[in-house]
């Protein structure tokens, strides 16, 4: 299991991965400035003030030094105004809802080979 926390326009998360029954912690830079972000089971998806949306996948995560994590897919939204929200759904199948402050809404579907919108 994931969890993450980053703060807006911040260049770096701050992610928790399950073992065992702890937790272990650590920072990873991600691309470009956060807007927001959503974890899906083990995977992170950063939703960039440049309007790309990033997933980073549970293995680049575990690769994922303090000086970078390589996205494992990266999907630019082409909305209007700067990207601003983020929110991820389940049930009936894996969603991500990505506002912007232009008033564009945008849904992907997070799929085993990426996003697609």
């Amino acid at each position: 299991e994931l969890c993450a926390l980053g703060r807006r326009g911040a260049g770096s998360v701050c992610v928790a991965r399950r073992r065992g029954t702890a937790y272990e912690a650590k920072m990873i830079a991600v691309d470009g400035n956060v807007s927001d972000l959503a974890v899906i089971g083990t995977s992170l998806f950063v939703l960039g003030s440049d309007g790309k949306l990033r997933l980073y996948a549970s293995d680049a995560i575990e690769r994922a030094a303090a000086d970078g994590a390589q996205a494992t897919c990266e999907l630019d939204l082409r909305v209007s105004g700067e990207p601003s929200t983020l929110c991820a759904t389940v049930k009936g199948g894996n969603k991500l809802w990505a506002g912007s402050r232009g008033g564009d809404l945008v849904c992907c579907d997070a799929v085993k080979r990426g996003l697609d919108i």
